[in-house]
């Protein structure tokens, strides 16, 4: 097929191809393919010689948006991504973002050039980089907006306002170095479906509103606020409303800022959604990193959070908790938490509420966290979980494994290894100080083991200081996996990772057969 009917940009029955003349870069040679059709040609031609062939947009190669280039007017299509120059190509090029925006070809990869692209949209329900309805893609052609190749990372998309900047003061209570410090978010879509954004830097907030089928994924996502109102907007850096099979996957995400109606925020948060996170790192985030928030209308789908990276923040005068949810609307069928390291944070994983079939937490690295897994209180029903194959290490006291307000609440825990100094008990008392007692008072953990994981470096900081030097532990009887913790191999990918290099799925990992979408 021909590359502009690869695009969609094609008349259907007949396609044009255009060339460049040398000396005169705007004249275009038409040359019709099909002599079942030639009559009709003659006549499109004659109506371009006519009327002029620059009024009209002829099929060409792919779209750009480059600030920086020779010999270019907005709108040319004689671009050549090779020199960034216009005169021997025959791609189309934007100058400014806002042409862009308008200009992004729906099915089809739209380019940006290492550079800075700011401006206002004018309005909290629209991006700097925004892409509505008008532009998605389908399941086999999805629209596309990526850096181009080797210039991941250096292509920055913000606010005119406040350009390359985050929050000045993420606790600012009145909201001006806050939540309201970016008039609007720096990427959105729209009840767009179907859209991949790759290896820009973000700074404000990415606001995935309506859809389904929306992918973020290596990029830098910073800065947090600019979707809501005074009343409404909660600082986040990622927020997701109405929308379903998103995925964020290898990304840098972090400084968001306080919310307007407490002093508390969430890095990521999530309402009448479900989403896939992947292979992320989550640092210096204000408050919670990921709150499964919200599940309404989202019956039969799962939120998987998977090969993640949470590590400690620098920048939260509050309670650090990894993964929290659900707080309300528990109508997610199910939800999977597996295969991440979770460093430091006050809480790993804070259990509000549950989805209405399924909440399993499993294969995942708990390295010195206040309290690993939280179940604070019977205030919203439903509230279960079940604990296999993870990896509980402390070697800090005052700490705790897990802390649950009712053992009626943790349905299953088994196959997991817990090292050394902290405790199991609820919110504010001490059930257990060792593994024996544990499994005494709560009747199971009947397979579980205390050792040292043997870690590669325990001190450290980086996913892969977390990796195993030897294993000791053989789960045979475990569904999940023979090995407890994030790292089964040794070879999977924890956290983003700059080559944009996929997780790999352990042999020994089975995931659990009734998960659907």
């Amino acid at each position: 097929m021909p590359k502009d009917q690869e695009k969609g940009c094609g008349p259907g029955f007949f396609y044009f191809e255009k060339e460049s003349d040398a000396d005169s870069p705007h004249a275009e040679v038409i040359m019709y393919q099909n002599r079942n059709y030639r009559k009709r040609a003659f006549i499109i031609l004659a109506f371009l010689l006519l009327y002029g062939v620059g009024n009209y947009a002829l099929c060409s190669g792919a779209t750009y948006l480059d600030g920086s280039t020779t010999g270019c007017t907005d709108g040319s299509r004689s671009y050549s991504p090779s020199t960034r120059s216009c005169g021997s190509g025959s791609d189309t090029v934007y100058l400014t973002l806002a042409s862009f925006v308008t200009n992004l070809t729906p099915s089809a990869t739209n380019y940006i050039r290492e550079g800075k692209y700011f401006r206002d949209s004018g309005s909290k329900l629209s991006g700097s980089l925004h892409i509505p309805s008008t532009k998605s893609g389908s399941a086999t052609s999805p629209t596309i907006i990526k850096a181009y190749p080797s210039e991941e990372l250096k292509v920055t998309i913000g606010t005119a306002q406040r350009g390359a900047t985050y929050n000045s003061n993420p606790s600012d209570s009145t909201g001006t170095g806050s939540w309201g410090y970016y008039p609007n978010p720096s990427i959105m879509t729209y009840d767009a479906n179907y859209v991949v954004i790759d290896g820009v830097r973000a700074y404000g907030q990415v606001y995935i509103l309506g859809g389904h089928d929306v992918t973020i994924q290596n990029s830098d996502l910073g800065g947090g606020g600019g979707s809501g109102t005074i009343t409404s907007d909660q600082g986040n850096t990622v927020r997701f409303n109405y929308v379903y099979n998103a995925l964020l996957k290898n990304n840098l995400i972090h400084y968001n800022c306080r919310r307007v109606e407490s002093n508390d925020g969430s890095l990521v948060i999530g309402y009448a959604f479900t989403a896939v996170l992947e292979q992320n790192t989550f640092y210096d985030g204000y408050g919670t990193y990921f709150e499964d928030k919200d599940g309404s209308g989202q019956t039969g789908r799962t939120t998987e959070v998977k090969y993640n990276f949470f590590a400690p923040s620098n920048i939260s005068p509050i309670a650090t908790v990894g993964v929290r949810g659900f707080n309300q609307a528990q109508q997610t069928s199910y939800q999977y938490i597996h295969h991440n390291i979770f460093q430091n944070l006050s809480i790993g994983i804070n259990v509000i509420g549950a989805p209405a079939i399924d909440n399993v937490f499993y294969n995942n690295t708990f390295v010195n966290c206040a309290t690993d897994v939280n179940q604070p209180s019977s205030s919203i029903t439903g509230s279960f979980f079940e604990l296999y194959n993870n990896l509980f290490y402390h070697s800090n006291t005052g700490q705790a494994f897990i802390r649950v307000y009712s053992l009626n609440q943790l349905l299953g825990s088994n196959f997991n290894v817990y090292y050394n100094t902290a405790i199991w008990g609820s919110p504010s008392t001490t059930t257990a100080s060792n593994l024996s007692a544990w499994q005494a008072y709560s009747s199971m953990d009947s397979a579980s083991i205390n050792g040292s994981p043997n870690f590669v470096n325990a001190t450290g900081s980086k996913p892969g200081d977390f990796k195993r030097a030897s294993y000791f532990e053989n789960f045979g009887s475990s569904k999940y996996s023979t090995r407890a913790g994030a790292y089964e191999t040794g070879n999977e990918q924890i956290g983003y990772n700059a080559t944009g290099s996929i997780a790999v799925i352990p042999p020994s990992g089975v995931r659990p057969t009734n998960i659907t979408k």
